[in-house]
């Protein structure tokens, strides 16, 4: 299990590509921490943080997303382009000034293929590992891109799910709090919590992952932290993206999503021909 974690978030990091490798500086983030939440204890008040959140979670097939990536240290404004279809492929493309497509990411089928066309070097890594143990992996991933909450394992979150989470809401009647109290179980040291905001819009996913590790001292845990902060300027979406150790969290980026249309079209296919040249994951880094 250890093995399949260290590759799914090696996946999350590779699919990040364009936040994390073409961002050259960090800021501070003010990342939330909420706490006093109450756990909802009776079936009509769970029933109404339910409805308000699923009342937002429209069926699709096809979406196409564009946008800006907004970070400090970028020597160029980037564009966007994410294109999804459901429960199968995930195509980011990341284009420059004056350069036209400079990037693409793509998940399809049992694969998954970076490209760094400035470069010209490409990398190719199978899926089917992971998918063989987490079946979901694609569709979870997708729905996260979309601001909708999951159930590990279980799927998006839905009524028929919905008895795995934790629901517990927010002071001032501002929000609900999801957490899946069996994760722990499941990997140790890992926990997550959803924050949504009084209209059910994903605001803030916590992802904390303990690690222990062997000093002189004795064992020593550090608490890695990922997290996504959702925001709706204007009926867009924008996702921040930040990361660290402890209460040491800075922002790495944010994907500014300023136009997204259900049932969008498929871009045109990816072509690596001979003046292209295959390397692996940390060369594929080091080309940036």
């Amino acid at each position: 299990m250890q093995n399949n974690l260290d590759r799914l978030i090696l996946l999350a990091v590779i699919l990040l590509l364009p936040a994390s490798v073409f961002s050259q500086g960090v800021t501070d983030s003010v990342v939330t921490h909420y706490e006093n939440n109450y756990v909802l204890e009776t079936d009509s008040m769970r029933l109404k943080a339910l409805d308000t959140i699923l009342s937002r979670y429209n069926d699709w097939q096809t979406i196409d997303m564009s946008g800006k990536l907004r970070a400090n240290g970028l020597p160029v404004s980037l564009s966007l382009k994410l294109y999804m279809e459901k429960g199968s492929d995930i195509i980011l493309s990341v284009r420059a000034p004056f350069v036209g497509e400079a990037g693409r990411i793509e998940i399809c089928g049992d694969s998954i293929t970076a490209v760094n066309k400035m470069k010209r070097v490409f990398c190719q890594e199978s899926l089917s590992g992971i998918l063989s143990s987490y079946p979901g992996f694609i569709q979870d991933l997708q729905s996260l891109l979309l601001g909708r909450i999951i159930g590990f394992g279980a799927g998006e979150l839905s009524f028929a799910n919905a008895n795995l989470m934790e629901i517990g809401i927010r002071e001032n009647d501002s929000g609900w709090q999801l957490i899946q109290p069996g994760i722990g179980e499941m990997i140790s040291g890992l926990s997550f919590a959803f924050i949504t905001d009084s209209a059910g819009r994903l605001s803030d996913l916590d992802f904390n992952l303990s690690l222990v590790s062997d000093s002189e001292e004795g064992a020593v845990t550090k608490t890695l932290n990922y997290g996504l902060g959702y925001s709706y300027p204007s009926s867009n979406m924008d996702i921040t993206i930040y990361k660290g150790f402890g209460e040491d969290v800075n922002e790495i980026a944010v994907l500014d999503f300023n136009s997204i249309k259900w049932g969008g079209s498929r871009p045109s296919p990816l072509k690596i021909d001979g003046r292209y040249r295959q390397v692996g994951v940390k060369d594929f880094f080091r080309s940036f």
